[in-house]
């Protein structure tokens, strides 16, 4: 099973959307108006519930998917 979250970051973008932690599904918490601000960014972190194959990082869960 993959887990999603918004992270949040020092631009405060994060706090207008909302994720589905199951599916990813991202939506937003408000209305935008592209005449005050053009653009939000957000970050996206997605982590399953295996165990890493990764050499020394056994043990950890995967992560990973960052989305700006």
């Amino acid at each position: 099973m993959i887990n999603y979250v918004i992270l949040k970051d020092d631009s405060g973008d994060s706090q207008y959307f909302s994720i589905n932690s199951y599916t990813g599904v991202i939506h937003t918490r408000a209305s935008f108006d592209r005449e005050q601000k053009g653009s939000y960014l957000i970050e996206v972190q997605s982590q399953d519930s295996s165990e890493s194959a990764r050499p020394g990082q056994q043990g950890q869960p995967n992560t990973g998917g960052y989305i700006k």
